[in-house]
């Protein structure tokens, strides 16, 4: 083990899919290593878990365990109450906070009167936490996440039978019903049925097979929409190229990942004002937050009839993005966190 810097296993409840937690915890684990810290990502999905992480835990590979998602954490110290020897940190993901019931709200009390630290990507997140339990304010750390894009050649309109002239709305979002998708083709049709230079590409992989199932179906009789399934992280920035606005229309956000790639590239937004995406930008300045479809069409219809306020505001999402959400700041404040945590070990 490297007696300069901390050793750090990092948990994820998944890594087959490409959905936030397997980008974010994907992100870090690589901008530690590049930093010279032993990092390790373990998922939830991997055949073997209980085994890996009981090897893991039994031979000391690690002085810190960091666990992405409350409520997971929580059924897991349930199975594995060895992580109680360890220094615990838990990065709240959004879904943690903002869809959990009576009993998930007991279980997350219970993980943070255990774990060192918590962490949030966004200030609301923090203020709600502090109002529940200001007992906890010593312990929750912001840190926003940072936006790291592989560049990859910039794909055609033409692969995907747009014509030149169309605005191309883009949504990068996993199929299930959080991400509340019939919003945003609820909002567009509006104005595709009035404009036929109106187009929406939507992209992500289907993680609820039901829900996915009946979005597809609806795609597939909208002649202004389609569906391209799920591009690898390493190939997203070609497709956020043909695009003229991104699209959030979540019921709940941790951190809008995707949107701020898309953002990061030039792109303004269409934001649902839910927890998580609020605050993000400034209405008007960056992109348009809405509630209900009538509002979002509005926003489209703004976008779509000035080029101009397209390029403007999409130069302000860029800088806004470039400024807030800075990758080597996070992995920064990551180190500064475990470093932090194995000095407390010694004491």
């Amino acid at each position: 083990m490297n007696n300069a810097n901390p050793a750090v296993l990092l948990i994820t409840p998944f890594h087959k899919s490409q959905r936030g937690n397997t980008l974010t915890t994907r992100r870090i684990r690589d901008g530690l290593i590049a930093h010279g810290i032993k990092a390790e990502l373990l998922s939830l999905e991997n055949e073997g878990f209980s085994e890996q992480l009981h090897e893991h835990l039994a031979n000391g590979y690690f002085d810190i365990i960091h666990a992405f998602n409350g409520l997971y954490l929580a059924r897991l110290l349930t199975s594995h109450p060895q992580l109680l020897d360890h220094p615990l940190i838990v990065t709240l993901t959004g879904t943690d906070l903002n869809q959990a019931d009576s009993e998930e709200r007991q279980a997350l009390q219970a993980v943070f009167a255990v774990v060192r630290q918590v962490v949030v990507f966004h200030e609301e997140f923090k203020a709600r936490l502090i109002r529940c339990s200001p007992a906890m304010e010593d312990k929750i750390v912001l840190i926003p996440q940072g936006i790291h894009l592989p560049p990859s050649p910039p794909r055609q309109r033409q692969d995907f039978g747009i014509p030149d002239e169309c605005t191309v709305f883009l949504l990068p979002t996993g199929l299930r019903p959080v991400k509340n998708v019939e919003l945003a083709l609820d909002g567009l049709e509006m104005l595709a049925g009035k404009d036929d230079r109106v187009r929406l590409l939507i992209m992500g992989p289907v993680i609820d097979a039901v829900y996915g199932k009946r979005i597809i179906q609806r795609i597939e009789a909208l002649p202004w929409a389609k569906y391209i399934g799920e591009i690898p992280h390493q190939q997203i920035s070609g497709i956020y190229a043909l695009g003229d606005v991104v699209i959030n229309c979540s019921h709940a956000e941790g951190q809008p990942q995707a949107t701020l790639e898309a953002m990061s590239l030039g792109l303004p937004a269409i934001m649902s004002a839910v927890p998580g995406n609020r605050g993000i930008m400034e209405d008007g300045r960056e992109g348009f937050y809405f509630s209900g479809s009538r509002e979002l069409c509005q926003a489209a219809l703004t976008l779509h009839a000035d080029p101009a306020l397209r390029q403007v505001m999409g130069q302000a999402a860029a800088e806004l993005v470039r400024q807030r959400f800075d990758y080597c700041r996070e992995i920064e404040q990551h180190i500064d966190l475990y470093q932090a945590a194995r000095r407390a070990l010694k004491y």
